[in-house]
């Protein structure tokens, strides 16, 4: 992990993480934005899958790409958690999972 001394973003096998402090009913709470690169894949009878390339195992689908990218939020919160619950940081991946030719490559930000 580094930080970029142009823009002071801390980077993490290439996925951005942003940490911020939000006022949220007159009271500070700590939140983490994570900025993560996921790759939805168009499926044969429709639908969509959708994957981490940066964090292996995190993956979900759904019938349009918004429910897609709705889910794999989910996914990866879920993940996030339970590295939390266990004292483990996140094990971003060095090396990326190959990505298939017709995938849609996003970036999305994620509150945790």
């Amino acid at each position: 992990m580094y930080q970029d001394a142009s823009t002071g973003k801390k980077i993490v096998s290439g996925t951005f993480i942003r940490l911020g402090v939000f006022k949220k009913q007159e009271r500070e709470t700590e939140t983490k934005v994570y900025e993560c690169w996921v790759c939805l894949v168009p499926e044969d009878g429709g639908g969509y899958s959708v994957f981490m390339p940066d964090l292996p195992g995190v993956v979900s689908q759904g019938e349009t790409e918004e429910e897609a990218i709705h889910n794999i939020e989910e996914a990866f919160l879920g993940a996030a958690e339970v590295y939390e619950e266990m004292g483990q940081p996140i094990p971003w991946a060095k090396d990326h999972q190959p990505r298939p030719a017709n995938a849609k490559e996003r970036w999305i930000l994620v509150n945790a």
